[in-house]
C-alpha cells in the first residue's frame, strides 16, 4: 500500500519552534523569498489573503514545516490524521503565523480562517483540505491525500457544467464523510437531477512529478465517467 504524506507550512516570526505536542515532524527554517512570493500570489488569487496581510507575511522571515507520513487504512478515511493536521494549523495560527499552507492542494489559508475551526467535523475538514479544479477535459479534486483517499476525476460531461464540479465534490464528500466505496462498475449520482456516472476504479500515477509540481496522490485517482460516454470526452 502506498504511503501518504501530509505536508503543512506556516510563515511566521518564530526564532524557535513553539512547544506543541504532535505526531507531525516540525522543522524551522528561514523562509525562501521566492516561495513566499508564490504563496502570497496564490493566496491573493484565491481570495484567501487580504491586502493588509501581505506586508505582514513579507515581514516574517521564518517558516515552520510540518510533515507526517502514514499508511492509509484498507477501508475508510484517515480522519484522525486530518483532524490533527487541522488542529496543528489552528495552533500555529494562534502562535502567530501570518499565512498557512497545505501542500497537496497548494492551498493558502489565513490565520483567521482557522479561528474556532471545528477540527472534528468531517465536512469542515473536507472544505479545509480539498479543492476542485477543471480544464477542457475533466474536473478533478486535490487534497484527498490528507484523508488517505484517492482524488476524484469526473469526465464525460462538460467540465464547465454545474454537475461536473458538484459530482466531484459530492463523491469526495461521501468518500470522506460516509466511507463510501466506488469500485469499478459502481454507479454514482450526486442528486436525482444530475446525470449518472460509472466508476472506472482507481488508477495510480507512477511517474515522478516535475520539480515545480506537487507529487501525485499516492492513493491514486478515482475516475467517474458519465454513463454512455466511452473513451475520453
Amino acid at each position: 500500500m502506498s504511503t501518504c504524506r501530509v505536508l503543512l507550512a506556516a510563515v511566521g516570526p518564530w526564532e524557535a519552534l513553539p512547544a506543541l505536542t504532535t505526531t507531525f515532524a516540525l522543522t524551522l527554517e528561514p523562509v525562501d523569498p521566492e516561495w513566499r512570493e508564490d504563496l502570497i500570489q496564490r493566496g491573493w488569487d484565491t481570495d484567501a489573503l487580504e491586502k493588509p496581510q501581505l506586508k505582514v507575511i513579507r515581514g516574517h522571515g521564518s517558516v515552520i514545516w510540518a510533515e507526517r507520513a502514514f499508511e492509509p487504512a484498507a477501508e475508510g478515511p484517515a480522519l484522525a490524521v486530518a483532524r490533527e493536521a487541522a488542529w496543528l494549523l489552528r495552533a500555529l495560527a494562534e502562535q502567530g503565523a501570518s499565512a498557512l499552507y497545505f501542500d497537496a492542494a497548494e492551498k493558502v489559508m489565513s490565520p483567521e480562517a482557522l479561528e474556532e475551526f471545528p477540527a472534528r467535523d468531517s465536512v469542515a475538514l473536507l472544505h479545509l483540505f480539498v479543492d476542485v479544479w477543471g480544464d477542457a477535459d475533466e474536473v478533478v479534486t486535490e487534497g484527498m491525500e490528507a484523508f488517505g483517499l484517492p482524488d476524484v476525476r469526473v469526465v464525460g460531461v462538460d467540465p464547465k457544467a454545474a454537475e461536473a464540479q458538484a459530482t466531484a465534490f459530492s463523491a469526495a464528500a461521501r468518500l470522506v464523510c460516509e466511507g463510501l466505496s466506488l469500485p469499478a462498475g459502481a454507479a454514482f449520482r450526486a442528486s436525482e437531477s444530475f446525470p449518472e456516472f460509472i466508476s472506472e476504479g482507481v488508477a495510480r500515477d507512477e511517474g515522478p512529478a516535475e520539480d515545480d509540481e506537487v507529487p501525485p496522490n499516492p492513493c491514486g485517482c478515482l475516475t467517474l465517467r458519465a454513463r454512455g460516454r466511452a473513451g475520453r470526452p
